[in-house]
């Protein structure tokens, strides 16, 4: 089984299903740069236009490179309640811009057949998302909070074990959660201090609070993607091959996926 990269072609298909490492290039190039020339981002502004893209690709997960396009258009053109402002972009906004414009976006009701697919495509395309979330990891040492469902396909084919496999594996997870929080907290209270809107910097307690108190899904995404880096990095440490490696058990697994 070889790790083949999907040809991106469409522009409709959701920036999900992108490999991470071809939608990173994406976005750090021709969309940054469509996106700073649509907003007029100047230069002193561009370390908040590259932390919006990390929102970008939080927030508009479903959608396709051509739809995130009209919803920042509909943003520029002043069809969304939030008025533009030139020059201005950071993390907040995009998460605003996201919100009004699903708000706004008509329903299509016409039933739209499903694609057919095989179930040996289904896995493939599951088998290249594992192995470009592994690659991703041995190039920067980290896992995006957006890769959980790689944790969760893992642990369905039991190459992760649960929270309930033994007592030790459960503190595991409990101190992983304890300090997903922490991580969380602090990441929070720093975009509150940078955030000079009032309004927003309430929405930002709010969500603050939530992980304070352990309801905010956020906490459970992070758990997931700080269990996959000590996943990885235990396996590449142990492994000569540790690509080779992590293939040969996903076709051991191959059946369960």
């Amino acid at each position: 089984m070889e790790s083949n990269k999907i040809a991106i072609l469409d522009n409709k298909l959701p920036i999900k299903a992108y490999p991470e490492q071809k939608l990173e290039e994406i976005l750090k190039t021709v969309f940054k740069f469509w996106l700073s020339s649509l907003l007029s981002i100047k230069a002193d502004n561009e370390e908040k236009l590259d932390l919006s893209l990390v929102a970008v690709k939080k927030h508009f997960w479903s959608l396709g490179i051509n739809e995130i396009k009209i919803a920042f258009e509909m943003y520029a053109d002043g069809q969304l309640t939030t008025k533009p402002i030139s020059n201005h972009i950071d993390r907040i906004l995009v998460g605003q811009i996201f919100n009004e414009y699903r708000q706004q976006k008509p329903v299509v009701k016409k039933e739209i057949p499903p694609i057919a697919m095989s179930e040996e495509e289904r896995k493939q395309i599951i088998i290249v998302g594992l192995l470009d979330c592994f690659e991703t990891y041995i190039e920067s040492k980290e896992v995006s909070d957006f890769r959980f469902n790689v944790f969760d396909v893992l642990l369905d084919i039991g190459l992760l074990p649960t929270i309930n496999f033994s007592e030790k594996v459960k503190k595991a997870y409990e101190e992983k959660r304890i300090q997903a929080q922490k991580e969380l907290k602090y990441e929070i209270k720093i975009d509150i201090s940078n955030e000079p809107k009032k309004h927003l910097r309430e929405e930002l307690n709010i969500i603050l609070e939530d992980v304070n108190n352990g309801l905010s899904s956020k906490i459970d995404c992070r758990v997931k993607s700080l269990v996959l880096k000590g996943y990885f990095k235990k396996m590449i440490d142990s492994q000569e091959n540790p690509k080779d490696y992590f293939i040969s058990l996903l076709n051991e697994k191959y059946d369960k996926i």
